[in-house]
């Protein structure tokens, strides 16, 4: 629920209690004015009855008509009648003529509920005149005299409350804007010009003092705490708890004998990089590394985060024996001796718990992997062992024979180790040019293998199904590169080239187009976006196909979000839900606003389900961006987190695509989604994408 502001709360219970002591008042003193105006209304009724009744015995009638009227007008009377034959000749009331009062036609001095008045008789005339009685009545006489003067009062007060608001609370307004403005130096005391203020920042600048200290510490703890430990104490769940997966140790041969030579220093560089190299290829793979022990490291992927883990692993391995390959280069011409490495792979459960102080891993694979190195002899090549049980999965990657049986020290039952005789390249899939073939390219992450599956996609488009290549692009979606090159810069720059040419005949060749540019985030990094790569990306802005110029939306919003020529604004008049959700994205990062704010608010509130969700994809991402960048001006914004509350009320729509999207929404803000709520999932009802 959104609360009202301090200032305006504030104000509105000065105004109240100003009010009611302004009713108060002004009662007070029509009462007090009402006992000194009733008896100079009797008094003056009775004058005017007297000049009546002298003016009529001299017939003067008309003469007595402009003095009434007059006195009718200056307020010293509020009516009187001039009648003849018992019917009225002039009747005048200050009430209008819809207060006709039923008069006595005799002399003398009459009182009705809301009228005091006195008749005198001259002849055939008679002359009625009286005022008005009772406090309801004078009441209404006093409040329309004094209605300008106290409209003037109100006024002159509000205005007064409002200036005194803003003067009272601008250094407080101020604090509340930096909590709201992402990067801002909260902790400013410049910023606190009252006692109270001032109190404020500095607790936010020992608040920001304390985060900074944690920030600093955290980063300690990430550059010491290696990506397995990190990955599971940030998952969320509670340990202990077990994961299947496949687990590689890779160790340096002869490290021993060179690091005890006079080659320690130039050695321990090769194997830093190497390292590296290794965390660069991991990663790639979608894979943790556990550990790096002297001239050890120990690296995992889950069984639950791919298809086969042992493939994976093996994958990577043969990407991480050609970066041996190159260390070894580099050490032959420096150092006159060969690079070389022996790994294992061991399929198993492990275990994170808490073990002395803190976490750690624990399972079998631990101590499969380091036996089987036991029985690795051949030091001058590099060598993968393995069990015999994952020959099946690994097939399709490499070749391996069977070496021997033997007993694990500490493992129950007899083992059947292989080794690795060959892996199998890439191109022998993708010359099969099918499905099957085409499919193990998942498992080539190499920049080199990049390179050589971006020219393939170049190379055969139109000779084979572009269903096919466009899976096969499709696969860098699941990518993560941290560091590309320039080779893959040339390469996806052809490919890109070619597929533009090909898409402008060959409708079906769009959906290979934009699956090509959203790729583009996968595989490329910032260093490579500007030149020629962002041109094309711009020629793209303008493609007839809705989903390529979405796709490439999200791209500059990826890669330069500040990019602002002329051709945006004209996107965004063009309507499209899809391509206005992604560019309010690229606006957002640029500078989330009010006005992206109310446009994503009229998304959400529109009619259209289709409209909703772009809406709630928009806000998911722009909300992810913002908690990620600054969670304090997240959290401090009231555009965000109302929209936030807006998409909370779109879990129990009746469209599914709406539930959806409003549960991403929750989730990539971090707010908890309610149980009951969610049950609204097997409430709604499908609604079929068409375009």
């Amino acid at each position: 629920m959104r609360k009202n502001s301090v200032f305006l709360k504030s104000s509105l219970w000065f105004i109240t209690l100003y009010c009611s002591y302004f009713v108060c008042f002004l009662m007070w003193d029509a009462n007090e004015s009402y006992k000194q105006e009733f008896p100079k209304w009797v008094s003056t009724t009775a004058t005017f009855s007297s000049v009546a009744d002298l003016l009529l015995k001299q017939g003067e009638v008309y003469a007595l008509d402009d003095k009434l009227s007059m006195a009718l007008a200056n307020g010293e009377i509020h009516f009187y009648a001039i009648r003849r034959d018992g019917k009225d000749v002039v009747y005048a009331n200050s009430a209008g003529t819809d207060d006709q009062l039923q008069l006595v036609d005799f002399p003398g001095t009459y009182e009705s509920e809301n009228y005091r008045y006195t008749v005198v008789q001259a002849g055939d005339f008679q002359a009625a005149i009286g005022h008005k009685q009772g406090f309801n009545e004078y009441l209404k006489i006093y409040l329309n005299n004094r209605v300008w003067l106290t409209l003037i009062d109100i006024f002159s007060v509000l205005a007064g409350t409002i200036v005194i608001s803003l003067i009272c609370f601008r250094d407080l307004r101020t604090i509340l804007k930096s909590l709201a403005t992402r990067g801002a130096k909260r902790g400013d005391l410049s910023l606190g010009t009252s006692h109270e203020a001032l109190t404020l920042v500095r607790g936010l600048s020992g608040f920001e003092a304390q985060a900074d200290e944690l920030a600093k510490q955290k980063e300690i703890f990430r550059t010491q705490v290696l990506g397995a430990l990190r990955k599971e104490l940030e998952s969320g769940r509670k340990p202990p708890y077990e994961f299947d997966c496949t687990l590689v140790r890779s160790d340096i041969n002869n490290f021993t004998q060179i690091f005890s030579s006079d080659k320690r220093e130039a050695f321990m560089e090769v194997i830093n990089d190497f390292f590296i190299g290794v965390t660069h290829l991991v990663s790639r793979y979608g894979g943790s590394i556990h550990e790096f022990v002297g001239d050890e490291v120990l690296f995992y992927f889950k069984d639950d985060d791919h298809e086969s883990s042992s493939a994976v692993a093996i994958a990577a391995l043969r990407d991480i024996n050609k970066l041996a390959m190159k260390m070894s280069e580099r050490t032959e011409s420096e150092g006159g001796y060969a690079f070389r490495i022996k790994s294992s792979l061991s399929h198993g459960t492990l275990r994170f718990g808490p073990l002395v102080d803190g976490f750690a891993l624990a399972g079998s694979p631990l101590i499969e992997s380091v036996r089987m190195l036991s029985h690795v002899h051949e030091k001058s090549e590099n060598t993968v062992l393995f069990d015999e049980s994952l020959t099946d999965s690994v097939s399709g990657l490499c070749r391996s024979k069977r070496q021997s049986v033997v007993m694990l020290k500490g493992l129950q039952g007899a083992r059947t180790l292989v080794s690795l005789e060959a892996f199998t390249p890439l191109s022998l899939h993708l010359r099969q040019g099918d499905e099957k073939g085409l499919k193990f390219a998942k498992y080539y992450r190499d920049d080199q293998d990049i390179c050589e599956i971006l020219d393939f996609v170049t190379t055969f488009q139109g000779k084979i199904d572009s269903k096919d290549l466009n899976r096969l692009i499709s696969m860098f979606r699941s990518y993560t590169v941290a560091k590309s090159s320039a080779a893959i810069k040339r390469s996806f720059i052809k490919c890109l080239e070619q597929t533009l040419q090909v898409a402008t005949y060959n409708e079906e060749q769009t959906h290979l187009l934009s699956s090509l540019i959203s790729a583009a985030s996968h595989i490329l990094t910032e260093k490579e976006w500007f030149g020629e790569i962002r041109a094309l990306m711009f020629g793209c802005l303008t493609h007839p196909n809705r989903r390529v110029v979405a796709n490439t939306l999200d791209v500059f919003g990826q890669f330069e979000p500040a990019a602002g020529e002329r051709i945006f604004n004209e996107l965004a008049k063009q309507g499209d839900n899809r391509i206005v959700a992604n560019l309010l994205v690229k606006e957002a990062k640029k500078e989330w606003n009010k006005k992206v704010a109310r446009k994503v608010k009229a998304m959400l509130g529109g009619q259209s389900p289709y409209a909703k969700a772009s809406g709630l994809y928009a806000l998911g991402e722009i909300s992810r961006f913002l908690k990620r960048t600054d969670e304090v001006a997240f959290s401090a914004d009231n555009e965000i987190q109302t929209l936030l509350e807006q998409a909370s009320k779109l879990l129990s729509h009746a469209n599914a695509m709406v539930v959806r999207q409003a549960q991403s929404v929750l989730e990539k803000s971090g707010r908890k989604i309610e149980a009951e709520v969610q049950q609204t999932k097997s409430n709604v009802t499908p609604l079929r994408r068409i375009g």
